[in-house]
């Protein structure tokens, strides 16, 4: 890196490192500074798009050939006097949709919030935008409400705008046995339907097919025993990716407190091939603007997943809310998005026995960003079954993105290696990941904390702290404020809350971030996913009901 970049890189970051309210430069995959003229930037209108706990912002502009502007958000609660920082916006401009973006996040729902944006250029072309959103109400209006008894199949017919199509099972739930027909439920082109208290067995296929849909909600339901058996692998082509719930090239679906466990079909390990039997939730052809929460996706020694919750071919659109899932049993990843991801947020989720934690390899694809994963906890990653061995060969984080497009944020996480839970072997891993920011997070693993592959362009890895030994390659800008070579103990209360204990060198050692670690109990955050006082893990379907 030229001095001049290096200069301009340092003095972005550094400039709002009180609260972290900047990101790195956005200047594609080898960040040159080789233009040879200045323009003023030019801004279009904002735009917002919500979920429940989170908006979206995006704001369009033109110019700014020396990529040197940068955009500031404030954000309240209308009617409130203080204004709140958030993280500064991700810089694109590179894309067909060059502009800033980014996200505000731990919102409540069916609230309206003041959003400001301020955006800088020294050439010229600064100012402010000032516009209102609301997030999503959790109460759906209903107009037809069919109560479901057991039967075969279910063909969902559409309800309207403000008022949705119940099917529901009451609280017995009524069961749904496929009887190996293609799926339990086919929610192909429908809008406004609501599934509710269920249990869905014996598809040949998917469980739930929901496919260029849109206003959909699954929720309370049970779902097992369903897709083909047998076991499957890439190798011969055997390959039977049936989801618990698939859904294709829709927009706000909503997926919350279900029960998913245990596929009729297997997966092999990876001592045979690539794995590629069922999956929990899997989208395909990008999906925007929906949420996954407080699910629990499960499998057992006989009945492992590829993956549990995934996105591929462009599955990963945009807008995504994941949080408060417990997921377990895959023997690939346990969280993959792949695709456009464009303001993605994963948070609060626990995920355990896979191989790798979360997975983003967008080489294929063209990626916007950013990507936004914080405060959640990944252990028991391993490649092999109980009876082969040593099994702690899996990472907490396979990142890839030659291009050098899009950018992602991982802080507050905690790869966790106490007690009875298997150490991962890496942390991140893979690479090259231009424009990744890691910090707060834990790393309580055996082997290689950060893969030399990722110390690219634009990225900052700080505040982390370290068990296994720390590869940085030699890279002395990163970790100035780590822990190293720390034997991290927790006081384990109940759950998956695993606080640091009284003492530990990770207490108050993080760095205060907008918005996403600006709250905490000690005169910093601590590291790691759970702080007492400030933050607890609550996952799975019976956790946060309005």
């Amino acid at each position: 890196m030229k001095p001049k970049q290096i200069f301009l890189f340092a003095l972005i970051l550094l400039s709002g490192f009180n609260g972290l309210s900047q990101s790195a430069p956005r200047t594609g995959r080898d960040n040159s500074f080789t233009v040879p003229f200045r323009s003023p930037l030019v801004v279009g209108n904002p735009k917002t798009i919500s979920t429940f706990e989170s908006i979206s912002l995006e704001l369009p502009f033109i110019g700014d050939a020396n990529q040197d502007a940068y955009c500031d958000v404030k954000f309240r609660k209308k009617g409130d006097t203080n204004w709140r920082d958030g993280l500064r916006l991700f810089n694109d401009y590179v894309t067909d949709e060059k502009g800033f973006r980014g996200s505000i996040v731990l919102l409540q729902p069916n609230t309206e919030y003041d959003i400001r944006f301020i955006y800088t250029d020294i050439d010229g072309g600064s100012g402010e935008k000032t516009l209102s959103a609301v997030t999503w109400s959790e109460n759906f209006p209903v107009g037809k409400t069919t109560k479901v008894l057991n039967r075969k199949t279910i063909k969902a017919e559409s309800g309207l705008p403000g008022a949705y199509h119940v099917y529901d099972g009451g609280l017995n739930k009524a069961v749904i046995d496929a009887n190996n027909a293609d799926y339990c439920i086919d929610l192909s082109g429908a809008s406004y339907v609501i599934i509710r208290n269920l249990k869905l067995t014996g598809s040949d296929k998917h469980a739930v097919n929901i496919k260029n849909a849109h206003h959909i909600v699954v929720e309370d339901c049970e779902i097992f025993e369903w897709g083909r058996p047998g076991e499957y692998c890439q190798i011969d082509n055997r390959g039977r990716r049936d989801g618990a719930i698939y859904v294709q090239t829709s927009k706000q679906i909503v997926i919350q407190h279900n029960d998913i466990h245990d596929p009729r079909g297997n997966t092999c390990d990876w001592r045979t091939a690539h794995p590629n039997g069922p999956r929990g939730i899997y989208l395909n052809d990008t999906v925007d603007n929906s949420v996954f929460r407080y699910n629990s996706i499960r499998g057992s020694e006989k009945h492992y997943y590829d993956d549990l919750i995934t996105g591929d071919t462009d599955g990963s659109g945009s807008d995504l809310d994941i949080y408060g899932n417990i997921i377990s049993h895959a023997w690939d990843d346990g969280i993959e998005i792949e695709g456009k991801n464009k303001n993605i947020r994963v948070w609060n989720n626990v995920v355990r026995n896979v191989f790798q934690g979360l997975a983003s390899d967008n080489n294929n694809h063209l990626y916007y960003g950013p990507v936004y994963i914080w405060r959640n906890i990944f252990t028991d990653l391993y490649t092999k079954p109980a009876n082969q061995g040593d099994r702690s060969t899996g990472n907490g984080f396979k990142l890839e993105n030659t291009a050098g497009l899009g950018g992602m944020y991982i802080f507050n996480n905690t790869l966790l290696g106490s007690g009875n839970h298997v150490k991962p072997r890496g942390g991140i891993s893979n690479g090259p990941q231009y424009n990744l920011i890691a910090l707060n997070n834990i790393f309580d693993i055996d082997k290689d904390s950060i893969h030399q592959n990722l110390v690219r362009t634009g990225s900052l890895f700080n505040y982390n702290g370290f068990a296994g030994s720390n590869k940085l390659f030699g890279k002395t800008k990163h970790e100035t404020n780590g822990v190293f070579n720390y034997s991290f103990k927790y006081d384990h209360a109940g759950g998956w809350n695993y606080y640091l204990t009284a003492g530990s060198k990770g207490i108050d050692a993080g760095i205060s971030i907008n918005n996403f670690a600006d709250q905490f109990s000690g005169k910093a955050p601590d590291l790691g996913a759970t702080e007492k006082g400030a933050w607890e893990m609550r996952v799975g379907p019976h956790s946060n009901r309005n």
